[in-house]
């Protein structure tokens, strides 16, 4: 069963282990750090909050890396950075 894929804010370029490719961001949300509330340590120290699909370098989904990535906490949490260092 097909499922339709998401429309994506933002397609950037990136590349996993030596394969050009595509992160096709879905949502990204980033809140400064406002060190002045101290009641929520969300508030205080901010937060980025991104979802992600990886594509092939002419813009389709690409299941298999998607999955890796998805998997690997390590290559997931660089990838978030990456994508928030483009962004913000």
């Amino acid at each position: 069963m097909l499922t339709k894929r998401p429309k994506y804010i933002y397609q950037i370029p990136s590349e996993i282990d030596e394969q050009i490719c595509l992160l096709g961001v879905i949502h990204f949300e980033y809140a400064r750090p406002n060190f002045s509330v101290r009641d929520s340590d969300i508030d205080y120290y901010g937060f980025t909050d991104v979802t992600f699909d990886v594509l092939t370098s002419n813009g389709e989904y690409w299941p298999e890396m998607d999955q890796r990535v998805h998997m690997d906490r390590g290559l997931r949490a660089a990838l978030d950075h990456e994508i928030e260092e483009r962004l913000v």
